[in-house]
């Protein structure tokens, strides 16, 4: 076994390799006789690989020059003298001696060329990328060629490699193993394994204690073997696992413990940079940081701090101070200018103005000047008032002496200042605050009010009202559209409110004015042709207490009568006349949708465009279950007058309205049109431009009531 070991360690130097690794070990002096046939060192004596010494008598890689001049393998042998690896060099530094120590250079070596000394600015020293060992250090060549820079510190000289790197140790220091009956120890440069002595039986060979065993081992007892376990059988060693290294062999646990880390793997426990060990079996401290922030396990270092704790710097006129973890700078005060921040102070010095700095001197505008010892006039404004240090500038007069305006009830006047409005007085309404005259007025000039039956309107300058006209009755003056009304005042049904150029019933038709109908006894006759069929005007008999609710169970000719009967007509057609179809929705044609959209206004509901469930009484209207009094629903109005008068357009009871469309017999079977809607409709029939088209004229429904237009 020795033997073959031997031949290899051999053959690797003679294929140039430059370090015993894994299983590759030396004899040292004293081995037993039958190891004699073995090379003197691991390397080999003379001979066909090589002439003495641990890397070759003449060296591993050469006899002389800096690689060896004689032979990558030594001086003579099959290895070759004058080998391939060779340079020029006299008894070079790369010749190797026993136990792999190395030789100092001789005085008369030539001398690394330089580039300090006032060498060139050109020189090249190496070729950038070029590695090489110096010893256990591994260096790497400058970017400018110029000079070698320390890479990193393998674990020994014999495992620096300039192609790989630091190679992992092939064991810890002090570790034992058993290759058969001989004990092997981990030798000096860790790059291998060194031969002890030969035990009496592989079974002897105890690594554990680092010698041989008087007796053989136990079987199905655990042992060590460097990074091996072994389990003892049949009076030897058999290898069991082989671990990620010895000390992660655990022989009393007959098993290899987990690594804790990766080869070369680093990281920071807190201030302090760790390096996984070589056995891997845990974290080493490498280096303590200055602070945590500080430690960069990615780049195996620890960053340099850029500053001290308790330094100040200057950028500009911000003042910095070292941040707290030492890797940069952060904020500590903006001064005024540059000239101002002082570092060594760690403080921003005052004076008595700074560069930029305004001020307002009466209405002059002032500005610091370059030298911070005084102010410069730049411009004098109209007022003190309007002199603006904060934006730089003058500011425009708000207003004009002697300027007056309104706010609300409020006349202001212009204040001194020319920069603001002050109240002198308030006035009767906000209407009455005229501006322009500098005064509160008594009426707004245009307007018109009733004084009794009188229709007055107010002169252009606001300070009287005189009248125009004097209505036939103080209730026909109406103020809000300058006129005298004439809707009939017959005193039948509900009161008229006049819309723009027609009159409407502000309610439907109540139970107690249609009985006033029916206490007259009216006759049939006279009604319309097609209403022939109807022999009598009862309606749906009212119940104590509902006098006020609108009248429900009539027919069209029931409702039709009625408002002949007031001097009124069932709404119909702007102008007299029945409805038309193409008219449903036209504010200039239709009477019943003018009054109910305010006009040209044209509102979707009575109220506005945005359907409100609680407006009026629809099926959306809290407690909407039947039918409430007549103008009982208070909100179901239009928001101005006149039309706001005009209540329960919506919902509540549908209205008949002067349109039908002819069917066959006597006209009960005629359709008539219905508006509104009523208690149980939704938004869509609530709307003013819905219209029903479904009823029979004779229909006596206990949810169709009905109110009168005029003319």
């Amino acid at each position: 076994m020795r033997r073959l070991l031997a031949a290899t360690v051999a053959l690797l130097a003679a294929g140039a390799c430059t370090s015993l690794l894994g299983d590759d070990f030396e004899l040292v002096p004293g081995a037993p006789a039958d190891a004699s046939s073995d090379t003197a060192a691991s390397g080999g004596a003379s001979g066909s690989s090589g002439a003495s010494g641990s890397g070759g008598a003449s060296g591993s890689s050469g006899a002389s020059g800096s690689s060896g001049a004689s032979g990558s393998s030594g001086a003579s042998g099959s290895g070759g003298a004058s080998g391939s690896g060779g340079s020029s060099g006299a008894s070079g530094s790369g010749g190797a001696v026993p136990d792999g120590g190395k030789e100092d250079a001789p005085a008369d070596a030539p001398a690394e060329a330089g580039c300090e000394g006032g060498a060139d600015a050109g020189c090249q020293l190496c070729t950038p990328t070029e590695r090489r060992c110096a010893g256990a250090a591994l260096e790497a060549c400058a970017t400018a060629g110029d000079a070698w820079t320390q890479t990193e510190v393998c674990a020994s000289a014999s495992l620096c490699d300039p192609t790989l790197g630091c190679l992992p140790p092939a064991c810890a220091t002090g570790d034992h193993r058993c290759v058969g009956a001989d004990l092997q120890i981990c030798n000096a440069e860790r790059s291998g394994w060194t031969y002890v002595e030969t035990c009496a039986s592989a079974g002897n060979c105890d690594a554990t204690s680092g010698a041989c065993a008087t007796s053989a081992c136990t079987s199905g007892s655990y042992q060590c073997s460097g990074a091996v376990l072994q389990q003892c059988a049949s009076g030897g060693w058999a290898t069991a696992q082989t671990c990620a290294s010895a000390a992660l062999c655990d022989a009393p646990g007959s098993r290899c413990l987990p690594p804790a880390c990766a080869l070369g793997a680093y990281r920071c426990a807190g201030t302090t940079l760790e390096r996984c060990a070589d056995d891997r079996s845990g974290w080493i401290a490498t280096e303590t940081c200055a602070t945590a922030a500080l430690c960069d396990a990615s780049g195996a270092q620890c960053t340099p701090p850029t500053c001290a704790p308790g330094d100040h710097r200057c950028a500009g006129a911000v003042l910095e101070t070292c941040a707290p973890d030492q890797d940069g700078w952060v904020l500590q005060q903006t001064c005024v200018s540059a000239a101002h921040c002082d570092a060594g102070a760690g403080a921003c010095n005052a004076a008595p103005c700074t560069t930029g700095e305004y001020q307002c001197s009466g209405a002059e505008l002032q500005q610091c000047n370059a030298t911070q010892t005084g102010w410069v006039t730049l411009e004098t404004c109209d007022t003190p008032a309007l002199c603006n240090a904060t934006t730089h500038a003058c500011q425009p007069a708000v207003c004009a002496p002697g300027e007056h305006r309104c706010v609300g009830a409020a006349l202001e006047l212009c204040s001194a200042g020319r920069d603001a409005f002050e109240a002198v007085s308030t006035c009767a309404s906000p209407a009455l605050c005229d501006a322009a005259a500098a005064e509160c007025d008594v009426c707004v000039p245009g307007t018109w009010t009733c004084a009794g039956a009188d229709l007055r309107q107010c002169a252009t300058d606001g300070q009287a009202a005189s009248t125009v006209t004097t209505c036939s009755d103080p209730s026909l003056c109406n103020a809000p559209f300058g006129r005298c009304d004439d809707c009939p005042a017959t005193g039948r049904g509900p009161a008229m409110i006049e819309v723009d150029a027609l009159c409407v019933d502000a309610t439907e038709v109540t139970n107690a004015q249609y009985a006033a109908f029916l206490a007259t006894s009216p006759s049939t006759s006279g009604q319309p042709a097609r209403c022939g069929f109807n022999s009598s005007y009862a309606a749906e008999p009212a119940l104590p207490g509902e006098e006020g609710f609108p009248v429900v169970g009539v027919d069209w000719c029931d409702a039709y009568a009625f408002c002949a009967w007031a001097g009124k007509r069932l709404c119909g057609r702007i102008g007299g006349g029945p409805a038309t179809a193409a008219g449903l929705t036209d504010p200039a044609q239709n009477q019943w949708y003018a009054a109910c959209a305010s006009g040209t206004e044209q509102n979707v509901y009575p109220y506005g465009d945005v359907y409100d469930g609680a407006a009026c009484n629809g099926t959306d209207s809290p407690g909407a279950d039947a039918v409430r009094p007549a103008g009982g629903t208070p909100a179901c109005h239009a928001p101005t007058a006149p039309y706001s008068s005009v209540l329960d357009m919506s919902g509540n009871v549908d209205e008949w309205e002067d349109y039908c469309e002819t069917a066959g017999g006597a006209g009960g079977n005629d359709k008539c049109r219905t508006r509104g809607g009523n208690y149980l409709d939704g938004s869509a029939w609530l709307t003013c431009g819905a219209g029903y088209l479904g009823f029979n004229r004779n229909a006596r429904y206990l949810n169709i009531g009905f109110r009168c237009c005029s003319p």
